[in-house]
């Protein structure tokens, strides 16, 4: 009996293990499905960004209006209305008032192929691009295919960097992975630039900038001036 109690709880324990390692291998490939998942714009945008002209004006598109009433003084610089005004239905009385007149002013905007602005080797890597200002909010990202990266012209900053996100992020080696940051933007000398609480995604995954930092090996102030440097040079200016 000295030896039969010993052998049980071995059996329990390597049971327990066993569910332990089956679940955290769940847990890995749902996690892995969620690093390389791709946005549901990535296949349309894909095909329609390789056939664009290269040298087609990357600009901002207005997408929706939101109609409300022009303000006071510049209803009253619009020439006056020549549509005479209906009377009330079965009244004596004077005409019925115009409706206010309206203006349109867009809720959204969508920016592509953003990347068309880049330099360097990192450039060819990217298949599309895409962001969207919406509600105060900006989410801009980029469809990678990182074995176009020409390693050999890559700078030793870039090289570094590249090398660093991909031991940090290894669904990076995947074909077509979305890397992209969500932020509420401030404006800066007429660019948007992150907001005090902006993320990094990586295809569902989206990580602080802090954690996403200590991952690439670099400070969070360190990784948030890269990312504004390059929202300046691809050209984010506001659209408004």
């Amino acid at each position: 009996m000295g030896y039969a109690a010993p052998a049980f709880m071995l059996k329990k324990l390597a049971i327990a293990l066993g569910v332990v390692l089956l679940v955290g291998a769940v847990v890995l490939v749902v996690l892995y499905r969620q690093v390389t998942a791709l946005p549901e714009w990535a296949d349309d945008e894909v095909a329609e960004q390789e056939a664009m002209d290269p040298d087609a004006p990357v600009v901002w598109e207005a997408e929706g209006e939101d109609v409300g009433p022009l303000p006071p003084e510049v209803a009253e610089a619009l020439p006056a209305d020549p549509t005479p005004a209906r009377p009330n239905p079965g009244a004596d009385g004077p005409a019925a008032m115009p409706a206010p007149t309206k203006r349109k002013s867009a809720k959204r905007y969508v920016l592509k192929g953003f990347h068309r602005r880049g330099k360097g080797a990192g450039k060819k890597a990217v298949r599309a691009s895409k962001a969207v200002l919406e509600g105060g909010r900006l989410s801009a990202g980029v469809v990678l295919d990182l074995s176009r990266i020409e390693d050999a012209k890559m700078s030793q900053s870039d090289r570094g960097l590249y090398e660093g996100a991909l031991q940090a992020f290894p669904p990076l080696r995947k074909k077509n992975v979305y890397v992209g940051v969500e932020t509420r933007p401030v404006r800066k000398d007429g660019v948007l630039q992150l907001g005090p609480k902006a993320k990094l995604r990586v295809g569902n995954v989206r990580y602080d900038l802090g954690a996403a930092a200590r991952k690439l090996g670099m400070s969070e102030a360190g990784l948030r001036r890269a990312l504004n440097k390059n929202l300046r040079t691809l050209g984010f200016e506001s659209p408004r």
